[in-house]
């Protein structure tokens, strides 16, 4: 009886931990997710939540930053992208506006600068419905 008591209160204690571990990744998880991007909208340039980007937005992207959102390049200055995230590629991507203008969100900028107008957002980007 004491062995069975003993192996039911470790349980209890190590369900109870592994639940608030759970809750704090997803709270950790939600911070990053909620970052800000530089977009266009009517003709003016502001810093907002990747979460408020809605298609049509112009989104403004350089060296480093992750691609918030699905999108076809306006413009670029020798525009790289790490996409070993979706593809599991390591060698980055050289984007242009003929041969391939599409960015796809969940990767990150290693070189350049571009702008690219939003055509895929939240659940519907490629990102998204690797999430999901």
């Amino acid at each position: 009886v004491a062995i069975l008591t003993a192996v039911f209160i470790v349980a209890i204690v190590t369900a109870i931990n592994d639940y608030e571990k759970e809750r704090q990744f997803e709270s950790l998880s939600e911070e990053n997710d909620n970052v800000d991007a530089l977009v266009v909208r009517d003709g003016i340039s502001k810093q907002i939540s990747i979460r408020d980007i809605v298609i049509g937005d112009v989104v403004c992207i350089e060296a480093g930053d992750q691609i918030p959102c699905d999108g076809v390049l306006l413009s670029c200055d020798g525009l790289e992208i790490d996409e070993s995230a979706l593809t599991g590629e390591p060698i980055d991507v050289e984007k242009d506006l003929t041969r391939d203008p599409f960015v796809l969100s969940g990767c990150t900028a290693s070189a350049g600068a571009a702008t690219y107008v939003a055509i895929a957002v939240g659940r519907e980007s490629q990102w998204g419905v690797i999430k999901s």
